[in-house]
């Protein structure tokens, strides 16, 4: 318990680095506030229904840097590998590049499908704790990330000059908060999702408890 509320590492530079990240978590923390509010009325709960789950929240802020190819890859290779997350939801600010978040779902015939990024947009995933708490009603987003097409015509790419022509920019940075309820927050069926059997698809955990799970099953490469 005692790392996910630990003090944050920082680099020594560039200086700014600090100031803007906390104060995009911050944001970021509001707006998933907001977004559980919402989710709370869909579920024809109070909308303050998730709020003393979210007054400690243990979320991860990641900045993630998929770096410049240098020539094509081997076939078969991802920049992340299909998966779900851990918590309650994601959102995701990511660049218009090659490369980009594909998602598989039943809305896309069980089939990848690309998810571009849109100006002035974030994408939101749902992620397992939301799906465990309605019981599959909302499922968690199976996603990963591909490698760009290295065709300059088989898709939308952008190019910079270079001192030998242009060159393809295959660099992608994206910024990614993981909303992670508080550790001792209790996931359990909420009483609208499971039917009129009352059936839980799964037995009732914590935030914490499932949060390492996932961690030990990752290291295990299960």
């Amino acid at each position: 318990m005692k790392f996910a509320y630990a003090v944050t590492q920082w680099p020594q530079s560039p200086p700014s680095l600090r100031p803007a990240l906390e104060g995009y978590y911050v944001e970021m923390q509001r707006l998933a506030a907001c977004l559980m509010s919402l989710m709370a009325i869909a579920l024809c709960l109070p909308p303050s229904f998730f709020a003393p789950l979210i007054d400690r929240h243990i979320s991860a802020l990641r900045c993630v840097n998929y770096p410049e190819l240098n020539g094509a890859p081997a076939p078969g290779k991802l920049r992340a590998g299909a998966h779900s997350d851990y918590g309650s939801i994601t959102t995701l600010l990511g660049e218009d590049r090659p490369g980009v978040l594909e998602i598989c779902t039943a809305a896309t015939n069980n089939e990848w499908q690309r998810v571009p990024a849109v100006d002035g947009a974030f994408i939101v995933n749902v992620g397992d704790l939301m799906a465990r708490w309605t019981n599959d009603r909302w499922l968690s987003t199976l996603h990963r990330v591909g490698l760009p097409n290295l065709d300059p015509y088989h898709d939308h790419h952008q190019f910079e000059k270079t001192v030998d022509g242009e060159k393809m920019l295959t660099r992608r940075q994206s910024l990614v908060f993981f909303h992670q309820l508080n550790w001792d927050a209790r996931i359990e069926c909420i009483g609208s999702t499971c039917g009129e059997r009352s059936e839980s698809k799964y037995p009732p955990t914590t935030s914490g408890r499932y949060l390492m799970s996932k961690f030990h099953s990752t290291v295990q490469g299960n």
